[in-house]
Parts: structure tokens; C-alpha cells; sequence
């Protein structure tokens, strides 16, 4: 099996969405985009960010 290095080498952060689905990480605001067959996030929610050293 392969292991994927930008995998290991992230960081994993948590943040809040709002209650339209918005985090911030690093001043800068992100949208969770979920599937049409997906319901919304819930306000204040939990969601894991991970950040690549990549990018």
C-alpha cells in the first residue's frame, strides 16, 4: 500500500461554521459546500480543516 505524504505531513485544525456554513482560518472566510443529497451543516457545528504544506 502507498502512503500518501501530504496526508502525514498536514496539520489538522478545528473550527466553527456559522450559520451560513462559513469558517475562518488565517482571516480569510471559507463556504462548506455539501452534496445537493446532503443536509446543511448545523450553526457552530465542529469541522476539521486540513492544511497541506503543499498549498
Amino acid at each position: 500500500s502507498k502512503l500518501n505524504i501530504d496526508t502525514v505531513l498536514c496539520v489538522k485544525l478545528t473550527r466553527s461554521v456559522d450559520a451560513g456554513g462559513v469558517f475562518s482560518f488565517y482571516n480569510k472566510h471559507f463556504k462548506v459546500i455539501t452534496k445537493p443529497s446532503l443536509p446543511l451543516l448545523p450553526p457552530k457545528a465542529k469541522i476539521s480543516v486540513l492544511v497541506s504544506p503543499h498549498i
